[in-house]
């Protein structure tokens, strides 16, 4: 039976005034159905038992009125079974105190509707509390709520009720919730793009509680899909999962809220989620993701959580659980300006990551990336970290663990700032960060009371510091294969196991200090060294020591040594372990001198290389080779500084460890060489000495050289040219003997008699000289440019003179390999002035005009070289001293002169002796001096033709050979003369 209190008409015929509730509708047996087709405006509809409610499509109820309890469609508990089938589109528009739009309390009762639309000004916008009640709002269903309450929610679902949807929207002003999900065996299904939004204090979007009176262990559940949550507003959390309840979020969903301590979802459930995006701007309490108790989260891969003024992801609780997975091609990613990105708090409380990317940036005080406490675990794989400045990467305190695995990449600002850390606290065990695999970290580790494990897999890199301060049975363990540790300031660890790896030490400044407790395997130590001032970086072994290892150390040719320095480099307390240099380098080169590395004691120490006199003992004595007292200087302890983390959102930061410098001691080898070697590039650039002395030598000609055989006299003048080449080499000289020189020349010039009737020639000439010095490590290149005039003079008798000056510019470069495969290169130019005076005399050794002779010679040439300085490229300065050269010759040609008709053919052989009287010099490099000298003699042989034809050409050839105390050397002479 139908009770109508007012009259209904079709909304097309009647537009009824909206007046005040004056009655509602009751619909007590089967059905209430207004005419087909019909869209009709009704007040309010109350549905008793097993009543059924049809509504057209468009209807529209419309209730105002200051009673309070107003509903739209009431169905109260007293009524089961109910049915309310609301068609499409239906609106429902509720207006006064503690109003609803829909409620719906009888058992069993169902409700159908499609693009619903509920506008409510009062405390709910659709009130499901029938016990097992299903409700399906279809597509595009809209709920509008204006709390003007308490406490109001948009949709309220309960007592093991269900309803679903699709891309339904929810939309609240005012406290409360958007959906509020209550009791075990509850179930919601709001399927694919459904928007929730609340504005206002303690508007949380959803919130699910799955409470169980009776303890059936169904928890209450929700499920969606690329759902949407936003809320606005102090504590307006975007979901809060309570105890007992499971959510599903399906694929794409996003989370976001604004508000002092608004979080993004409060988990004590279980979560479940892939591509969530969760976004928090609220205050410090804003956490993006908390899961407290014995909630589990479970998020997958292309998934985020960003926290503008907190943590991004907080565990905390005996059982709480968070795993948030990424995958290889959609990594997750986490992003906190807050206080820390992931927290595990409390014993029991578990994080595990992989995948992901965390982000944390501090905008004042400390933040902190990872972050275990109180007994939390958290286990990564494939994670970066990267910090901004005053920020930490990973920190574990009061016995909690951080375990990550696969590739982990951590980025701080500076390798200075803490990428791992643990904490001392007072009554806790010690906590443990533990990284193996393939390990990137630009940042420092600081283990206080607590382990930190380092397994490097092969091409891994650390760059930062180690600090362990032993307390608490803490440790900081290095393990590296295959990898490189770049360490910018001192360090001190536990242990270190190297395997074909290498510690760089990379402080600009000489003096870092790595010391570790027990060194094992094999690697390489890249120092630096200042052994002028005697501070070197050093590694010191205070336990054991095994296994064989490379130290590396920069040639550096800025140095001003000597020779005589000793550097210590590495301690040991066992000398069991072995040192050397790599077989590519075999030697450093310090300023201009070589030095290697030599054991002492336990100790292994840089000593220059060199020739070492061993005196021969009497037959009495015992050669003793002293022992080196060492007298140290106190070591420099590493001070640290007690970090208090509390449970706080804004932690104090930690001190970077403090970078002190210390001098070395100097201990004596036991034996140091008497000439020390010099550097490749010493070599190469002071052996120009050599170089403008022999090439001086072969540019002053004598008077066979140019004249051929001046037998002719001509009072017209003449002209001629010369070419010259040849090649010195085995060099005598103790230091400078590392190279051959090839030269070639040419010279040219014109002379003419004085006067028909004075037997003196007047000529001018100029060439050039180009060498070829090849060194043990390289090669040089060298020219000369020279002019000079000279004076001859001839009498009948065969008696001769030759006077000749000369003036020479002379260019020198190099470009050598240092002892390490480093190209070094230099060059200098140089003036020389140079005067000879020669004679000799023709003895006829028969009657006739041809025939045998013996002509003795004589020769002394004086020559200046002056003083030079070169600069080499790797800042080894090169000073060479000027100096005075005086050479004597005496030799004697034996030839044979044959005549005929247009010719004149003259054969010789020729031998001497050839003698410098002075020629001792210096040079120095980097202020430090050396001694050189070209004193010596050496003989000279030779076979040499001249052949005058047709009275005005001559054309002669010499070949020689010296051989002598300082050098050999081979020559050819070619020339032409004419006459004119």
């Amino acid at each position: 039976m139908i009770t109508p209190l007012f009259k209904i008409k079709p909304l097309v015929k009647l537009i009824r005034p909206r007046a005040a509730l004056s009655g509602t509708l009751s619909i007590s047996l089967l059905s209430f159905t207004p005419a087909i087709g019909d869209a009709a405006l009704l007040d309010a509809v109350n549905v008793e038992k097993n009543g059924v409610l049809i509504l057209h499509d468009g209807d529209e109820i419309v209730v105002t009125g200051s009673k309070n309890g107003l509903c739209g469609i009431c169905n109260k508990p007293g009524a089961p079974d109910s049915t309310l089938n609301l068609g499409n589109g239906v609106s429902i528009n509720v207006n006064g105190p503690v109003a609803g739009g829909i409620m719906l309390k009888g058992e069993r009762s169902t409700l159908q509707a499609n693009q619903l639309q509920v506008n409510v000004n009062g405390q709910y916008g659709i009130h499901v509390e029938a016990k097992e009640a299903q409700v399906n709002l279809g597509s595009g269903s809209r709920i509008e709520l204006n709390n003007n309450t308490l406490m109001a929610n948009g949709i309220y679902l309960g007592n093991q009720a269900s309803l679903s949807a699709n891309a339904l929207t929810i939309n609240t002003h005012g406290t409360g919730s958007g959906v509020y999900i209550s009791d075990a065996g509850t179930q919601m299904d709001i399927g694919d793009n459904s928007l929730v939004q609340t504005q206002g204090a303690q508007a949380t979007g959803i919130y699910i509680f799955g409470r169980d009176n009776r303890a059936s262990g169904m928890p209450a559940s929700l499920k969606a899909n690329r759902l949407t949550v936003t809320t606005e507003g102090e504590l307006a959390y975007g979901m809060n999962i309570q105890a007992n309840s499971a959510v599903n979020l399906g694929r794409g969903s996003r989370i976001e809220t604004r508000g002092a301590g608004a979080m993004g979802i409060w988990n004590l459930g279980k979560l479940t989620a892939d591509e969530l995006h969760i976004k928090t701007a609220g205050g410090n309490l804003a956490n993006a993701l908390e899961v407290r108790q014995q909630g589990v989260a479970t998020i997958g891969p292309g998934s985020s959580l960003y926290s503008e003024n907190s943590g991004a992801l907080v565990v905390r609780g005996e059982a709480a659980t968070a795993n948030f997975h990424g995958s290889e091609t959609e990594r997750n990613r986490i992003f906190s300006s807050g206080s820390y990105a992931v927290s595990a708090q409390y014993d029991g409380a578990k994080v595990n990551l992989s995948w992901s990317d965390i982000d944390i940036r501090s905008r004042q005080g400390l933040a902190i990336g990872i972050w275990a406490m109180r007994g939390g675990e958290i286990q990564g794989d494939n994670l970066s970290i990267s910090g901004n400045s005053g920020t930490i990467g990973i920190h574990a305190m009061d016995g909690s663990k951080v375990e990550l695995t696969g590739k982990t990449v951590i980025r701080m600002a500076s390798p200075l700032d803490m990428a791992l850390s643990t904490q001392d606290s007072a009554g806790y065990r010690a906590s443990r960060i533990s990284l193996s695999g393939l390990v990137d970290i630009v940042g420092s580790a600081n283990a206080v009371a607590g382990d930190i494990i380092l397994s490097m897999a092969a091409g891994s890199q650390l760059t930062g510091v180690a600090v362990s301060n032993g307390v608490n049975g803490g440790s900081v363990n290095i393990n590296m294969d295959q990898s490189q540790w770049n360490m910018p300031g001192n360090s001190q660890i536990d242990n270190l196991t190297l395997h074909s790896s290498t510690v760089n030490f990379t402080a600009e400044e000489v003096g870092t200090r790595l010391t570790v407790g027990n060194l094992a395997g094999n690697g390489t130590f890249a120092l630096k060294t200042d052994i002028v001032e005697r501070r070197s970086d050093r590694l010191t072994v205070t336990g054991s020591s095994a296994g064989s290892h490379y130290l590396q150390i920069g040639n550096r040719g800025d140095l001003q040594t000597t020779g005589q320095e000793v550097l210590t480099v590495v301690e040991t307390q066992d000398g069991q372990a072995r040192f050397a240099f790599s077989p590519t380098t075999g030697k450093v080169e310090l300023g201009g001198y070589l030095y290697g590395l030599q054991q002492a004691g336990s100790n292994w120490q840089l000593a220059a290389t060199g020739e070492i006199d061993t005196p021969t003992p009497g037959p009495e004595e015992e050669e003793v080779i002293p022992t080196p007292t060492p007298n140290p200087i106190p070591d420099t302890e590493l001070e640290e500084e007690e970090l208090e983390i509390t449970p706080t959102p804004n932690p104090a930061p930690l001190p970077e460890p403090e970078k002190k410098e210390e001098e070395l001691e100097i201990v004596p080898p036991a034996r140091q060489p008497d000439e020390p070697e010099i550097t490749s590039t010493a070599d190469a650039g002071a052996n120009f000495l050599n170089i403008n002395y022999l090439i001086n030598y072969v540019e002053t000609q004598t008077l066979m050289q140019r004249f051929g055989d001046l037998r002719q006299k001509k009072s017209g003048g003449n002209g001629w040219i010369r070419g010259i080449g040849g090649r010195f080499d085995d060099f005598g000289s103790n230091k400078l003997n590392g190279f051959r020189l090839s030269y070639s020349g040419m010279q040219f010039g014109v002379d003419k008699q004085i006067a028909p009737e004075t037997p003196v020639t007047l000529g001018l000439f100029m060439g050039v000289t180009n060498g070829k010095a090849h060194y043990a490590s390289g090669r040089g290149d060298q020219s000369s440019k020279h002019t000079g005039f000279y004076l001859s003079a001839l009498a009948d008798n065969g008696l001769w003179l030759d006077g000749l000056v000369k003036y020479a510019r002379m260019k020198n470069s190099f470009n050598v390999r240092d002892s390490q495969g480093t190209a070094v290169g230099g060059h200098s130019a140089a003036d020389s002035y140079s005067a000879s005076l020669e004679g000799g005399k023709r003895i006829n050794l028969t009657a006739a005009a041809q025939g045998f002779y013996l002509e003795p010679q004589l020769q002394l040439s004086w020559s200046h070289q002056q003083k030079d300085r070169l600069v080499a490229s790797n800042g080894l300065h090169i000073d060479l001293e000027g100096y005075h050269s005086l050479l004597g010759r005496a030799s004697a040609l034996l030839g044979y002169r044959v005549q005929q008709k247009g010719l004149d053919l003259n054969l010789y052989l020729k031998s001497g002796i050839v003698r410098e009287f002075k020629g001792d010099t210096r040079y120095r490099l980097n202020g430090s001096p050396e001694r050189h000298s070209f004193n010596g003699d050496w003989w000279n042989n030779g076979l040499g033709v001249s052949a005058q034809i047709a009275d005005q050409h001559v054309v002669y050839l010499e070949g020689d050979s010296s051989t002598g105390s300082q050098f050999n050397q081979r020559r050819f002479n070619a020339g032409y003369r004419f006459s004119f």
